[in-house]
């Protein structure tokens, strides 16, 4: 099933990215999210609302599953 980006949060999105089954994806959304990550730090530093600890909870997960399909062997790899 798939959201757009009015009914989904932006964390929720990082989170299904760096989920995702495509190594490239996951890798292109690590350097999004910490990009994402520095303007929020730079937001919060400057006084306006940085990021909540419910967001920063959806990224985790998320992460969590990046790193966790990191380590599957791709289909049609040799061994």
């Amino acid at each position: 099933m798939s959201y757009s980006s009015k009914e989904v949060s932006v964390e929720v999105l990082f989170a299904q990215r760096l989920a995702s089954n495509e190594p490239k994806i996951r890798d292109r959304h690590v350097k999004k999210l910490s990009k994402f990550l520095e303007a929020k730090s730079a937001a919060a530093a400057a006084g306006k609302p940085g990021v909540q600890e419910e967001e920063l909870l959806k990224l985790w997960k998320g992460l969590h599953y990046c790193f966790w399909m990191s380590d599957k062997v791709r289909a049609g790899a040799i061994l």
